[in-house]
């Protein structure tokens, strides 16, 4: 805690500035000595003088006093809250007043505090490589501060490393936060960070438990973005376990509010995810319905949306797990010349999206071979070209690892009606290890 005397406060604002006692006595109009007596204690400057001083040390606006400062205090705490609630315009426009503590060099805490929310402000705007330098900038000051700051400071780097795919710095960052609360309970927002890093790890296990704790600790509207993510991240991990029961149950929640939020991605994800799930099921045509559903959604952001198109290569990885599961489904149909018609027009639209990106052609090429199986150069393609680079290519998340069983339970069904049963066993193997890191993993 800050214990300054307001002369030790205005020597070290001077010291800071590269002033000397001499250059502000006389921008104010007073004696060396009376500065000197001001600093040491000695004297106390009337209100004129101070302010004064405070205009030429540029900190008319900073919380010099303590009424000042209990004052910021309370409005970094309201800043904090817009963030929280994603009102990043209110957000900025408070910014510059919450600035004013970069004035004062002895306030290390609310400096690091302020430069964390600045930090989270700057993730919101999706201006990185601001929030990289930063954070950068923060890190001397790391000795000097509040848990709270620390656990701020975590967070951050967390959501840093996050985006940029570096998801084991990511969750070590997480986790550490996590340990400073000790006792206190974390927000649910770090845990769905966790649930989501794990997932992406292909850690079901552990992605499920924090994600249940998140849903635990959430305390707002369940209908509001965060409450509609939060339940889309458990549904899907349940979906990934074949807890389908679990998960329809909570996509079909999600549905409802993507709907009263107007969501669309949500929506358009939620009801391609229940289409995977009838089609595993074997309800293919229920399946064929909820998909058509979802692309048609997910389609029209990728084509309208400014915003989805700085994430094309996610949207458009969603686009084609959703045109694998109805190829998928359309094969286990009836053979008709209008079913074999609507798969390939579903795949010339995986082509128009995938075209000029390495990863997105060889699994719509994969897709399309799936449509042949009968043809070896079909089954050589998925597993001897699809299945190696999905896995030595991609992050391990959870959704490819799920992409690459999917691709093996249609070798398997396939390799099962030749009787290859050295094939089968190959294709077996890849499953078995795949379960095993998914299930058994760390």
């Amino acid at each position: 805690m800050n214990t300054l005397t307001l002369g030790e406060k205005l020597k070290e604002i001077r010291t800071a500035q590269g002033l000397s006692q001499d250059q502000v006595a006389r921008a104010v109009k007073k004696y060396k000595s009376d500065i000197s007596r001001f600093e040491s204690g000695q004297a106390e400057p009337n209100q004129d003088v101070l302010e004064a001083i405070r205009k030429f040390l540029n900190i008319s606006n900073a919380p010099l006093l303590p009424p000042e400062l209990e004052l910021y205090k309370d409005r970094l705490a309201i800043w904090e809250e817009l963030l929280d609630a994603n009102r990043n315009d209110e957000a900025r426009t408070m910014q510059p007043e919450m600035a004013s503590i970069l004035t004062l060099p002895y306030e290390y805490d609310l400096i690091f505090q302020y430069m964390m929310q600045e930090s989270r402000l700057l993730f919101k705007e999706r201006n990185l490589s601001s929030m990289a330098a930063s954070m950068e900038a923060a890190e001397a000051l790391l000795d000097n501060v509040s848990i709270k700051a620390l656990y701020l400071y975590h967070n951050n780097k967390g959501l840093l490393y996050d985006i940029n795919g570096k998801y084991k710095s990511a969750l070590n960052h997480y986790l550490t936060a996590v340990d400073l609360l000790g006792s206190d309970r974390p927000d649910y927002r770090i845990l769905m960070n966790i649930a989501r890093v794990y997932c992406q790890l292909g850690k079901l296990h552990c992605a499920i438990r924090y994600a249940e704790c998140g849903k635990r600790e959430f305390r707002g509207d369940r209908t509001n973005k965060d409450g509609v993510n939060l339940n889309f991240l458990l549904a899907d991990l349940y979906s990934h376990v074949y807890e389908f029961d679990k998960s329809e149950k909570m996509f079909n929640i999600v549905i409802q509010h993507a709907r009263s939020i107007d969501d669309k991605f949500a929506l358009g994800a939620a009801l391609a995810c229940l289409g995977n799930i009838n089609r595993l099921r074997k309800n293919y045509s229920e399946a064929l319905g909820r998909l058509n559903q979802g692309l048609e959604i997910i389609e029209k952001l990728v084509i309208t949306s400014d915003n989805w198109r700085r994430d094309a290569y996610s949207l458009t990885y969603a686009l084609l797990t959703m045109i694998f599961a109805k190829v998928s489904c359309i094969m286990r149909m009836n053979k008709s010349d209008k079913n074999k018609k609507e798969c390939q027009e579903v795949i010339a639209l995986g082509r128009s999206y995938a075209q000029g990106n390495e990863t997105l052609t060889i699994i719509i090429n994969a897709i399309s071979h799936l449509t042949t199986l009968d043809n070896p150069e079909s089954t050589r393609y998925i597993e001897d070209v699809a299945i190696p680079y999905i896995i030595n290519h991609l992050h391990s998340e959870a959704s490819e690892k799920t992409l690459v069983l999917a691709f093996c339970r249609e070798l398997v069904e396939h390799y099962e009606k030749k009787k290859a049963k050295t094939k089968l066993a190959k294709i077996k193997a890849i499953m078995c290890d795949i379960y095993e890191d998914m299930f058994l993993g760390g």
